[in-house]
């Protein structure tokens, strides 16, 4: 946040008006600078101005030798507040000679303000006009970085600069180191400035032979303070404006401040100086005397001397809560320089930027102090006496912008100091400067005004009493001192008011009708003072009414009645004898002469018919623009250069190349001169007569003005052309003796004198190649080369260049620009010959059909210069852009995707999507071999085996069909969907009672095999066959065995029977499971002893009869 707070410290004293412009710090032209401020961060500087003038100010802000384009114009209306920007680099630096002066015209009296600021620096001050400057003053600034700045007015002025005889004010210049006592000076030309630097230069003196104006402040400094520190300034007045009295306080808001006084001459005992408030008074017995005093609080005290002196005050720097201002410097100007009136502006132009508060101090007064009006309207204000005096005090904000402050009594003067506090996160400045000032010269010297002729408001002290106009013409002794009316000043302050309407003027014809006006003026009262002009209405100041008169002809062209009595007349269509054209009647009554320049007029017509190159203008005859009476008025003659003028159209309508210029004479613009008659300006060729270098420079390029002939000379490299008009660069090849002969030889510094065959000639540097006989060209690529001097030659001129083959051509991975003046790197997308072009520049690329591309699979990453491969989700056309970089991928809807039956792992991986993964419809689970489907599983939809299935792998990758006595089932269906008469039972899939499994598990059957029906039968036949071998006797001749009886055959015989029923029983699904409890053990599992019954092993075996017990 941004906060300005404004103060204006005024005074008010019964004294002469000081209400003129011509010796105050109102003018029409001002010569100012700004110096040096530290901790810079490159701020333009301001100018502030507004006027009191009824009529708007047309402002004009130049610095003529710094930059003759700057230029910047304003109009400033009464009560307007104007800014105007001045760039950084127009501050002072240094101790040395510039051209930094800024010169401000305008039309109509302003006020005129310059902001200084940087980052957490600033200051302010009031200009003076050219009218309130001197030649002689003495500069004030803090102890340390003291500055000075001088700006010159004129052409060859001296300027002479005196040090006081103290340790700490050494100012070196121009190599020279000047000390204490020393005096040493310095010539300048008009607009430059003087900046000197030390630390404390107070007293130092400035005398010059001509009108100067003279700032003095410091750098930026701290006051005593331990917070901040800031930039001071202040313009001077002239030793001729100083005084003897003066009241000092406190600045607004302000809490500490310190009080500066110097003394104008060395001689010792000049005088003494009185302070209220202290006991004992302070004695100027040294040179160049400073008179210091630090007060605390805002007590007003009145300062009065013997001899003049010149006071300053100084904000203390922020320091604690209870201080929060920063350091400022503000000029205290005596109690005879005050006004009756000022017309001032804040330094800020919104209330965001400003925050304004005005502090009014009255001298000497009782009841007056009720004639203060501000902007027209009283200032109701309550005032605090000082103790023991006639001394008031008050405070009050003030809006920012422009205003008006001003006593109704014009005897009533007073001063006015402004203040501003800044502050902002990038750092606090306050400012103070004075709000006006009178710089009349003061009364040393002075002697009684003898006569009756007295000049209200002169700004002249007639009585040499020390005051000035302090008298009312009013035939009364105002300021007691038993005279009367002899010091007058202006009349009050009064604003205009329309006087009565004057007579009504001839109507406009004589037989027809016309119009008649009547006027009136602003003189009831007219504006004084300050006033303001009359209010404007619908009439103004001319009243305009139809009118209607007959008059009788006096001749009639058609009856051949004549005007031949009457000499240059001719009879009208109206007739009536008027005077022809260039004549005018003298008496009314048809005596016609001539017209001369100067006489009454109604149309140009009346002018120029007799005197050429006339014409009328607000009734009477003038020349032309461009002319000018001759010696009898009786014609118009040219301007020639040297006439005076007004405007540059009066000087350039006849003339080319012509202005108005200084002096306000018809002057050739810079770099033209006059023709023989000074009667057209022609520009300057080589040889011509100058002044400065700029009126060659400007005519002839590579000319200056030589310090020895004063002839416009052609520059160091050139010589004159055939006629005169050019200066042509020395080209190459010539013979020469230093580098700097070939400096003409284009571009700069692209030529050099070297050796060659022998001889010194201009020829191009290495790392330029001819282009013509006056220039040199940069090197290129295919330019020649030399392979020593490549670095020279190609690569200095031609970055990512080298010499290869006597030729400059561009490194691997760079190529030549259209205009083969540099080497860019190559990127995707530029031309190429080998795959090396590309890769050199840019990895994983190549050189395809002549262009760099990426590899397949890869795309270009133009921050990184480099090709990558591609992943998942980056845009591709075709698939392959996918499938080389990422495997199972492919190019869809523009971006690189998995292909179906696939899931995105990475951005660099697809993967075969497995049971249990999500999915969108049945394709997605395709890649999972045998059956699988996407189903919905609560919210989502994911891969499953379809019923009746199951996976069959720990990768989730295969679904395998269920089989009789698999046991990985949940329902029925999970067993019937494939096996058909089947059911879950104890979460394995069994065949339903009446039937049993296959011999593979994958169904259950209800009836015997064929090969199970021809394998029993066998084994029945078998039996059969062996039962009867025996019986018979075919089987053998053994006898049968004693322990073997035919009981044990016959039952042996049963049991096989036995064995093959239950085998077969066993692999029915609906056998009784607790019927295997009572089998006998066997050392096998029941799922084994299942499995083993499902699929019975039929063997066969001879039977002896010896098994039996039968022995034959």
């Amino acid at each position: 946040m941004t906060n300005l707070h404004f103060g204006i410290l005024v005074v008010l004293i019964c004294l002469g008006n000081l209400a003129s412009a011509s010796f105050s710090n109102e003018g029409t032209e001002f010569y100012v600078g700004f110096m040096d401020n530290d901790y810079g961060d490159g701020r333009d500087m301001y100018l502030y101005m507004t006027t009191g003038s009824n009529t708007p100010a047309e402002v004009t802000v130049t610095a003529p030798k710094q930059d003759t384009n700057f230029r910047k114009t304003a109009q400033v209306a009464r009560g307007q507040s104007v800014r105007v920007s001045i760039p950084a680099n127009f501050k002072a630096t240094g101790s040395q000679v510039e051209s930094k002066g800024i010169h401000v015209m305008s039309t109509q009296p302003i006020s005129l303000y310059g902001l200084n600021q940087e980052q957490g620096s600033g200051d302010a001050f009031t200009a003076i006009p050219v009218t309130g400057l001197g030649s002689k003053y003495s500069a004030i600034t803090w102890s340390n970085q003291g500055q000075i700045l001088v700006v010159s007015t004129q052409d060859r002025t001296e300027v002479t600069v005196k040090l006081p005889g103290r340790a700490n004010n050494a100012i070196t210049y121009n190599g020279v180191t000047h000390t204490g006592y020393a005096v040493f000076t310095v010539t300048m030309s008009r607009y430059q400035t003087l900046h000197l630097q030390s630390d404390d230069l107070t007293a130092t003196q400035i005398e010059a032979n001509s009108a100067i104006a003279v700032f003095s402040g410091s750098k930026k400094v701290q006051i005593e303070g331990t917070m901040t520190s800031d930039h001071l300034v202040q313009q001077l007045t002239p030793y001729d404006a100083w005084g003897k009295e003066f009241l000092i306080s406190a600045p607004p808001n302000s809490q500490k401040y310190k009080m500066k006084i110097v003394s104008q001459d060395r001689h010792p005992n000049i005088g003494r100086v009185y302070i209220s408030g202290e006991a004992a008074s302070g004695t100027f017995v040294t040179e160049f005397y400073t008179f210091v005093r630090d007060y605390q609080s805002n007590v007003l005290r009145r300062v009065w001397s013997d001899s003049p002196i010149q006071v300053a005050l100084f904000t203390q720097s922020m320091d604690s809560s209870t201080n929060m201002i920063d350091a400022s410097m503000v000029l205290v100007p005596p109690v005879y320089q005050y006004r009756s009136r000022y017309t001032f502006t804040t330094l800020g132009q919104t209330a965001a930027e400003m925050s304004s508060h005005m502090t009014i101090y009255v001298a000497n007064v009782t009841t007056n102090a009720g004639t203060l009006r501000m902007d027209g309207q009283p200032m109701n204000m309550s005032f605090t006496r000082m103790s023991s005096t006639n001394y008031y005090v008050s405070t009050m904000p003030v809006s920012p912008g422009a205003h008006e402050i001003y006593s109704t009594d014009p005897l009533t003067n007073f001063y006015g100091i402004m203040s501003g506090f800044h502050a902002s996160s990038n750092g606090n400045y306050y400012v103070t400067y004075p709000a006006g000032m009178n710089v009349a010269k003061n009364t040393l010297g002075c002697s009684p005004f003898v006569g009756q002729n007295i000049v209200a408001g002169n700004q002249v002290d007639e009585d040499c009493d020390g005051r000035v106009d302090e008298e009312i013409k009013n035939n009364i002794d105002d300021d007691g001192d038993g005279k009367v009316d002899e010091d007058l000043s202006l009349p009050p302050r009064a604003n205009g008011n329309w006087g009565s309407w004057g007579s009504w003027e001839a109507c406009s014809v004589t037989c027809e009708n016309g119009t008649k006006s009547r006027r009136r003026q602003c003189n009831s009262p007219e504006p004084t003072n300050g006033g303001l002009a009359c209010p404007t209405d619908v009439q103004g100041d001319t009243d305009t009414v139809p009118c209607s008169l007959q008059r009788c002809p006096e001749c009639d062209p058609a009856a051949a009645v004549s005007c031949t009595s009457k000499p240059n007349t001719v009879c009208s269509a109206n007739r009536f004898c008027e005077c022809e054209p260039g004549y005018r009647d003298t008496t009314g009554l048809g005596q016609c002469v001539k017209r001369k320049i100067g006489d009454t007029c109604v149309l140009s017509t009346d002018c120029n018919t007799v005197v050429g190159n006339s014409r009328c203008v607000e009734g009477r005859c003038v020349c032309s623009v461009g002319y000018k009476p001759g010696p009898d008025n009786t014609a118009c003659v040219q301007l020639t250069v040297g006439d005076a003028c007004t405007s540059t159209d009066q000087c350039d309508v006849v003339m080319d190349h012509v202005t108005c210029g200084t002096g306000n004479t018809c002057q050739c613009n810079l770099g033209y001169i006059a023709t023989s008659g000074q009667l057209q300006c022609r520009k300057r060729v080589v040889g011509d007569s100058c002044s400065t270098d700029g009126d060659c420079s400007t005519a002839v390029t590579g000319t200056t003005c030589s310090t020895s002939t004063r002839r416009c000379t052609c520059a160091i490299g050139y010589r004159p052309s055939t006629d005169s008009t050019s200066c042509l660069a020395r080209p190459l090849n010539d013979p020469c003796q230093s580098t700097g002969e070939c400096s003409a030889i284009l571009p700069a510094n692209s030529s050099e004198c070297r050796d060659n065959g022998g001889n010194k000639r201009c020829l191009c540097s290495d790392s330029h190649r001819e282009f013509n006989s006056t220039q040199c060209r940069r090197a290129q690529i295919n330019d020649t080369c030399e392979t020593p001097r490549s670095t020279t030659m190609c690569t200095d001129p031609i970055p990512f260049s080298e010499c290869s083959d006597s030729r400059c051509v561009c490194k691997a991975g760079y190529m030549a620009s259209a205009d083969r003046a540099s080497c860019t790197k190559r990127a995707v997308g530029s031309p190429c010959s080998t795959n090396n072009d590309c890769q050199a520049a840019v990895v994983d690329s190549l050189c395809s059909d002549g262009t760099c591309s990426c590899k397949q699979g890869y795309k270009y990453i133009s921050t990184e210069s480099a090709c990558r491969k591609r992943q998942m989700d980056d845009a591709c056309s075709i698939p392959e852009d996918c499938s080389a970089s990422v495997a199972s991928s492919t190019c869809s809807n523009g971006k690189c995707a998995c292909i179906s039956g696939y899931v995105q792992e990475s951005k660099s991986k697809c993967r075969i999507i497995h049971i249990d993964d999500n999915c969108t419809v049945n394709a997605d689970c395709s890649a999972v071999s045998g059956e699988a489907e996407c189903k919905a599983q609560g919210t989502k939809n994911m891969c499953k085996c379809k019923d009746g299935y199951y996976p069959s792998d720990y990768k989730l990758l295969a679904c395998a069909q269920r089989q009789v006595g698999d046991k990985n089932c949940d329902k029925p269906a999970d067993c019937s969907q494939v096996i058909p008469h089947s059911t879950c039972y104890n979460n394995e899939c069994v065949c339903v009672a009446g039937y049993r499994s296959t011999l593979d598990g994958k169904g259950c059957r209800n009836t015997l095999e064929n090969w199970e029906i021809a394998l029993i039968a066998a084994a029945c036949a078998f039996v059969c066959f062996a039962i009867l071998c025996f019986l018979l006797g075919w089987c053998g001749r053994k006898r049968i065995r004693r322990r073997h009886s035919m009981k044990q055959f016959t039952g042996a015989w049963h049991s096989s029977i036995e064995d093959l029923r239950v085998s077969s029983a066993a692999s029915d699904s609906t056998f009784n499971k607790e019927d295997m409890k009572s089998w006998p053990a066997d050392g096998m599992t029941e799922r084994e002893r299942v499995e083993t019954m499902s699929n019975p092993v039929y063997e066969t075996s001879e039977i002896k009869p010896s098994d039996v017990g039968l022995e034959f």
